[in-house]
């Protein structure tokens, strides 16, 4: 019994499961800095996650999981290639930076992170792991990111998971991400990760994989009598997901509630296009609409000012549009891109931010928009290669082969393939305004474990039906 359960397999499940799970966690040792003051986007980390994706890639290899991977990416070709396309481009790339070791550590990073792809891909396609038990880790990662975000709020301080990659912060932390209400300086919680809008994207992909939880029929899980079962499942998926909802407004993330929304409302419609599930539909919406009036009617004293707040005049969103375009015209001046990881050197160096206005070192920052800050680095070429690979991993995960004409009426119906759907949409939505699922380290493997688990669930359903 012992011998089995940790097996090889086991240990390959166990850890594809822990470092989903552990993508919130900062944990990083600092090397050095390529560029000025040490900070996330310049500088050397050793993160606890690398050496995850190290053992993952390892158990995978002892198990010989990539042996047939050849003729697997044969079969889906029209995805490898872009992304094949899209990761040449970008190490040629290094060639146009002038910090060309930054570069190649930003390449090397991004390779993990595809690596890490590939394993949960091939994790998905084997059976080795479910897409249940994939979302399973990610909802009880986000309701430990939103307890301790909770706390971080009511103590107005990090609470002490320095080991997870809590930040050391209060709310006088200078630099730290706070909001201003009635004369009183709040923090905005940061659960594990580097700052708030990122705690507020994993917290999104946690709460569509509790609604993905909830929406589940427990016949589907071998559940076949008990109603207590389902109940009581209910019931503890209700109370994570009021929670990840409660750590979710403490943010003050804007992004992140629009996202939350798009990303929830799509599942409940999606799923509510299925006349047989439309009962679980109207419970859990009704369930939703009171956790949120509860939200919303104690916490609108703190939810109001960055409500309305929201305008042109907001310095964050002045700053945004002026990043965008400093990335619109870097794009102009050098369509093949500056370099990966290289845009706000280049930008340094040559004056642009205070070409812009932008005079306060601490501002600046990264474009804040995903696709015009990939461009801006690797240029055209390397954005449509990204662009086509994303489309395809669409395309390939709500079609059956041979039968696309009824691909919208049967396939699409996957309550896995919608959660996926939804969770890739909703990061990729959210990435119309931040740089961080590029930039940082949890930010890039929280895209690509979406992407992952679209593309293996797509072609796990495939090859099985």
């Amino acid at each position: 019994m012992l011998k089995k359960l940790i097996s090889r397999e086991n240990v390959f499940r166990f850890l594809v499961l822990a470092l989903v799970f552990s993508i919130p966690f900062g944990t990083k040792k600092f090397l050095f800095s390529f560029f000025g003051a040490p900070s996330e986007e310049h500088s050397a980390f050793l993160f606890g996650l690398d050496l995850g994706i190290v053992f993952l890639v390892i158990f995978a290899l002892r198990l010989g999981l990539f042996k047939k991977f050849g003729t697997f990416i044969k079969e889906h070709k029209n995805v490898f290639n872009p992304l094949v396309g899209f990761l040449a481009i970008a190490f040629i790339s290094i060639l146009l930076s002038p910090l060309p070791n930054l570069a190649v550590y930003v390449w090397v990073h991004l390779v993990f992170a595809v690596v890490f792809f590939l394993c949960v891909v091939t994790a998905l396609v084997r059976g080795s792991v479910s897409f249940h038990s994939l979302a399973v880790a990610l909802g009880l990662s986000a309701v430990f990111q939103a307890f301790v975000a909770f706390f971080q709020f009511i103590f107005q301080r990090s609470v002490g998971f320095s080991f997870l990659g809590e930040s050391v912060i209060d709310s006088t932390t200078k630099g730290v991400a706070r909001i201003y209400i009635e004369g009183i300086h709040l923090l905005r919680v940061y659960g594990t990760t580097p700052h708030a809008n990122i705690l507020a994207g994993f917290l999104v992909i946690g709460l569509i994989s509790l609604v993905y939880l909830w929406l589940r029929d427990p016949s589907s899980m071998g559940v076949k009598k008990p109603f207590s079962v389902d109940f009581y499942g209910l019931l503890v998926i209700s109370v994570g997901i009021f929670f990840i909802l409660l750590a979710l407004v403490l943010t003050f993330s804007r992004s992140g509630w629009i996202v939350a929304i798009v990303g929830v409302t799509g599942m409940l419609v999606l799923r509510f296009l299925k006349r047989e599930k439309r009962k679980r539909v109207i419970y859990l919406s009704a369930l939703l609409a009171l956790i949120v009036a509860f939200l919303g009617y104690f916490m609108w004293f703190a939810i109001s000012p960055r409500v309305e707040r929201l305008t042109m005049e907001d310095p964050s969103v002045q700053y945004r549009v002026l990043y965008n375009e400093l990335g619109g015209e870097l794009i102009s001046l050098r369509p093949f891109g500056v370099g990966i990881g290289s845009q706000s050197i280049v930008s340094i160096n040559e004056g642009l931010y205070t070409k812009l206005g932008i005079m306060r070192a601490v501002d600046w920052q990264p474009v804040h928009n995903l696709y015009l800050l990939v461009t801006a680095e690797i240029g055209i070429p390397g954005t449509l290669c990204f662009l086509f690979f994303l489309g395809f991993v669409f395309w390939d995960a709500i079609r059956i082969s041979g039968e696309e004409k009824k691909w919208f009426f049967e396939h699409l119906y996957g309550l896995e393939v919608q959660t996926a759907m939804m969770m890739l949409f909703s990061l990729l939505i959210f990435g119309l305004f931040d740089h961080f699922l590029w930039t940082l380290e949890s930010g890039r493997l929280m895209l690509w474990l979406a992407i992952s688990l679209l593309f293996g669930i797509g072609a796990y359903t495939r090859h099985t039906s």
